[in-house]
């Protein structure tokens, strides 16, 4: 049984290691995403501005909601029936953890506006 294992491994090992050396080099294009080099060229500034816009659309979005938390325009209470989001509960408190993933939404989307924004100067 063991001999039986290791010819069929020998015979196996081999063409996963060929067969995956041919598919990584004859891949397609990609359809969805641009390619970062092709980014570089002049006419891509629109289609660079535009993306900056839409993650600034998203980054205000998530700051205005944060917003709202911090103000007195929303409030937490535990005793309504359903209520979830305890990080909540911290921002009403004024105890804002770093771990609290109400708020780490909003600065991520932030900094990948940010990212971005210097992004396209550096190019």
């Amino acid at each position: 049984m063991k001999k039986i294992k290791l010819f069929l491994l020998s015979i196996v090992l081999p063409m996963v290691f060929v067969s995956c050396k041919n598919y990584v080099t004859n891949i397609d294009p990609l359809v969805n995403a641009a390619e970062d080099s092709r980014l570089n060229n002049e006419s891509q500034i629109p289609f660079l501005i535009r993306g900056i816009e839409t993650r600034f659309a998203y980054a205000l979005g998530r700051t205005d909601v944060l917003a709202g938390d911090l103000s007195d325009a929303f409030f937490w209470d535990g005793n309504v029936p359903g209520a979830s989001f305890l990080t909540l509960k911290e921002i009403n408190a004024g105890a804002i953890q770093l771990t609290n993933e109400s708020v780490s939404i909003a600065y991520d989307a932030v900094g990948q506006f940010r990212f971005y924004a210097d992004d396209i100067i550096r190019r």
